[in-house]
């Protein structure tokens, strides 16, 4: 009998046309530190968790060239003990080698994901959302991005009119309608080429429309990066907080350590700390191994329209799996 039932599954239709992986991947990262916090002229010690997270992904073929995608993420605060666990990227979807990625959810928009690497401070408290706007993760929403043509593709967001925020943009002066554009060239995590380039557009993304062209590279030992951003308000509500500004960085390799810098400055108050200002970062990397970081950072903000800068210093760890 089981040798009969075992004929069966192997000419059976439904098992014959089964997709050949339909296991999802469990993956995450942990980055804790201990830090001082000086902010508003508070000062604190604290353990902070930076954007942690662990998620589910998978791929599951349809065809020879067409796959069924999606992914589940979510972010966790270890450092809290309740109502620590929020949604992140959440997205299902197609990919295809010849037409491209097409997703429906929630997803980091096409200007945010354009930045690539270029933030040297990504995550933790000089994350470049501090001074600059339209770093957008977006609910409801429709993802395109092109196969490569050479080392170019071309990505698009489109925000529905469902959105809560986009909708909120609306009712202060916004329009109903917002997407997001961007075209880039060259290997954004440096596993197939040395340096990165991108252009980027948001219309009216939860009423924000901005511009940005980013580049990096490495030659030898030197990592250098730059960015350019300008924004502007189409909310009646944030009126005068427009403007631009700009990111330049350095990093330097010596074996398992990445001594790095950064410097940031803007005129526009549509980020996450509501002011212009400037920032400085500091930061040393040490591999452990391929899945673990150590890490010590200090970050000051000079912030225009607060009485007190915002500094932190701290040593943390990173952990991959």
């Amino acid at each position: 009998m089981k040798q009969l039932c075992s004929a069966l599954m192997l000419v059976s239709p439904l098992a014959m046309a089964a997709p050949a992986d339909l296991d999802p991947t469990v993956y995450g990262k942990i980055n804790v530190t201990v830090q001082n916090t000086d902010e508003a002229g508070d000062s604190t010690t604290e353990v902070k968790s930076h954007h942690s997270r662990f998620g589910l992904k998978g791929v599951a073929p349809i065809n020879d060239d067409l796959s069924a995608v999606y992914l589940l993420e979510f972010k966790v605060n270890i450092d809290e003990d309740s109502d620590n666990i929020k949604a992140r990227n959440q997205y299902v979807g197609l990919r295809s080698q010849k037409m491209g990625e097409l997703l429906l959810g929630r997803k980091d928009s096409a200007f945010k994901t354009s930045q690539g690497k270029v933030d040297r401070f990504g995550d933790i408290n000089g994350d470049i959302a501090g001074l600059f706007a339209s770093e957008d993760r977006v609910e409801e929403s429709v993802h395109y991005t092109s196969p490569k043509f050479g080392k170019a593709r071309f990505a698009a967001t489109y925000v529905l009119e469902g959105n809560s925020k986009q909708s909120d943009a609306s009712d202060n002066g916004a329009s109903s309608d917002a997407f997001s554009l961007a075209v880039s060239y060259g290997d954004s995590k440096w596993k197939n080429g040395n340096w990165y380039a991108s252009a980027s557009y948001n219309s009216e993304v939860f009423g924000i429309t901005s511009y940005r062209v980013t580049a990096y590279g490495q030659w030898n030992n030197i990592q250098l990066g730059a960015m350019f951003q300008d924004s502007e308000s189409d909310r009646d509500d944030k009126e005068g907080k427009d403007g631009d500004g700009y990111l330049v960085n350095a990093g330097y390799k010596y074996n398992d350590w990445l001594f790095k810098v950064q410097y940031q400055d803007t005129d526009m108050a549509l980020n996450k700390k509501s002011s212009a200002g400037e920032a400085i970062n500091l930061g040393v990397d040490y591999k452990l191994a391929k899945s673990t970081t150590l890490y010590a950072f200090g970050t000051s903000f000079d912030l225009e329209d607060k009485e007190n800068d915002d500094e932190y210093v701290g040593v943390g760890i990173i952990h991959l799996f």
